[in-house]
């Protein structure tokens, strides 16, 4: 799993994760706004809440991979593709998607390089939104 304080390895994963085309802190703003609407005071109290809560999950996606938890997988999995989902963050939520159906049917050949793309994808969809709050 890919930690939040190695940028190196951050920059290298996020040049392939969004099929090479992370979003700007802008869009990741405007589609977060278009799933919760343009309320700055709840974007501001939910971007932080979704940093926090998606470094959790996916650590805990990690852990359960390392020990081939499938039951843990899919739901770390799932939780992570709601979360991403709620703020428009698509193109993680289906990664996500995705690993929860192969979890599914207990195919883990590659998801370790499939988890370590969607923590570099959430990793640049929480700093877009907690960049893009204006200090108030």
């Amino acid at each position: 799993m890919i930690e939040p304080t190695d940028s190196a390895r951050n920059t290298a994963l996020s040049a392939q994760a969004f099929d090479g085309h992370p979003p700007s802190a802008e869009e990741s703003k405007a589609r977060a706004q278009a799933i919760i609407g343009d309320d700055p005071s709840l974007l501001a109290m939910l971007a932080p809440v979704f940093a926090q809560s998606s470094v959790t999950q996916l650590q805990k996606l990690a852990e359960a991979l390392s020990q081939s938890d499938t039951a843990q997988i899919r739901h770390w999995a799932h939780s992570l593709k709601g979360s991403l989902a709620s703020i428009g963050a698509a193109g993680p939520s289906a990664r996500a998607s995705a690993i929860e159906a192969r979890a599914k049917i207990h195919d883990l050949s590659g998801l370790d390089t499939q988890v370590e793309l969607l923590a570099a994808e959430v990793t640049v969809v929480a700093a877009n939104l907690t960049n893009s709050i204006d200090p108030a």
